[in-house]
């Protein structure tokens, strides 16, 4: 099956040709790791935005230890199906296969965050509330509902290639397996979100069409791509709550079993691996802690995997690590503190108010270009364009990068003035969820009149 599931077929031909599906998956790690896109994210929030402590984890680091714990969890399943005998009945019993199968899952990890805008979640929710209510088309609910999963699609199938059209033109199999929420936003699934706006259902149709994928069905490499976020970010943000001093270790363990005190059974494991972790020797507490759930979770994570292998192929299984399960009870107890006792920290929230002022206050200087008649903004776009009266519009143009606005006149080509509008939001939103948060900040000073 994973004969079909994994593809060298990319959305463009290559201009190099096809190679073995190993090599065409390296080609795939290459475009990523050397990508602007990939490297922005050394400067986006984590937990902490505007962090100059090199200790605490970025978008970047984070996601490079998503990739780490993907490639243990996809060579986990590889080596439980060997065990099993059922290596063959899974198409993977060529070394390439194999090969793909475990770096395809650790690309769409480092791929993961790649759409997240400035200041992480609320600088998702500033953009959604800043264009609640400004129109009554569906296409809005791109915006509306804007997310850094569909943004990150965006980029990788369109914006990150120099000509704003070619995206890292990833083999389909990569592509399918960066996406957590299969679907658009008009499509009802039990996701909830969507992962992919309208702007990119083409991309998105050529996805499904190759793996006979329904509106609700991921791609089985997908499941795993979300395990290894969901077993890394929570204990990694506690570590990082240690590092900033926010609580000790001991502080974090003893709400959790407080948390847990109902729970005989998760109990009982949180106090194993609080043993095992004062034991540690000359490791830090909280890195031994760490360390052993993440094994952990590796290993319940690939057992589900596998035993749950008709249920990820027919697309019904909601997560690999269920709620009810007794790893998902210690992973949903160790949230809920990171919550209460990381998230809430006066130091954080400040900062996160501070970027949602930001990013509101982008939109709204940039979100005056909407305003302007498609004749003007199209005139404006070109470059030294000199018109009477919109010196201010013209040089809040001229700041957005040139691949952005290539898209955008690829996209407005012969449709109609409501869809333009559309587009030229995308053109904006781009632009600004492209940001790093420093960025950000420094753009929305000059913008007001404070910096320069």
């Amino acid at each position: 099956m994973y004969k079909e599931l994994l593809t060298v077929e990319r959305i463009r031909k290559s201009t190099r040709g096809q190679e073995s599906i190993a090599q065409e998956v390296e080609s795939d790690r290459a475009r990523v790791l050397y990508s602007a896109s990939f490297r922005r994210l050394q400067r986006k929030t984590q937990v902490f935005p505007l962090e100059d402590n090199a200790a605490v984890r970025t978008r970047l680091t984070h996601s490079l230890e998503v990739a780490h714990v993907g490639r243990f969890l996809a060579t986990s399943v590889i080596q439980k199906v060997s065990d099993s005998r059922e290596i063959a009945r899974w198409g993977l019993e060529q070394t390439d296969l194999k090969h793909a199968f475990v770096v395809t899952v650790e690309v769409a990890c480092l791929l993961h965050d790649i759409g997240n805008p400035p200041f992480g979640h609320f600088g998702e929710a500033a953009v959604a509330k800043w264009f609640s209510g400004r129109s009554d088309s569906p296409n809005y609910l791109d915006f509306t509902g804007f997310d850094g999963n569909p943004q990150g699609f965006r980029i990788i199938t369109k914006l990150n290639g120099s000509d704003g059209l070619s995206g890292m033109n990833l083999t389909l199999s990569q592509l399918a397996a960066t996406l957590k929420y299969p679907s658009t936003p008009l499509e009802k699934n039990h996701y909830k979100k969507f992962g992919a706006f309208f702007s990119e259902t083409d991309a998105l149709e050529k996805i499904r069409a190759k793996f006979s994928l329904g509106p609700e069905q991921r791609h089985p490499l997908a499941y795993l791509m979300e395990a290894a976020d969901d077993i890394c970010y929570c204990l990694s943000d506690i570590e990082d709550g240690v590092e900033k001093r926010i609580l000790t270790h001991d502080d974090f363990i003893e709400a959790l079993i407080e948390e847990v005190r109902a729970d005989s059974e998760v109990k009982g494991v949180i106090e194993g691996v609080r043993g095992m972790a004062k034991g540690a020797g000359k490791v830090d507490e909280t890195v031994a802690f760490r360390s052993s759930l993440v094994r952990r979770f590796v290993t319940a994570a690939s057992s589900a995997y596998v035993d749950k292998h008709n249920e990820i192929l027919a697309g019904t299984l909601k997560e690999i690590i269920q709620e009810d399960s007794l790893d998902g009870r210690i992973l949903g107890a160790i949230k809920k503190v990171v919550r209460n006792k990381v998230y809430r920290d006066p130091s954080i929230q400040s900062l996160e108010l501070s970027g949602y002022a930001a990013i509101t206050g982008l939109l709204d200087r940039f979100g005056t270009l909407l305003d302007l008649p498609r004749e003007t903004f199209v005139k404006l776009l070109e470059p030294g364009a000199r018109m009477s009266g919109y010196d201010v519009e013209k040089r809040l143009i001229d700041f957005i990068a040139g691949r952005h606005v290539a898209t955008y006149v690829q996209a407005t080509q012969a449709c109609c003035d409501d869809v333009e509008g559309w587009c030229r939001a995308h053109l904006i939103v781009d632009y600004i969820s492209g940001m790093t948060d420093s960025f950000a900040m420094d753009m929305h000073k000059v913008l007001g009149g404070t910096k320069w």
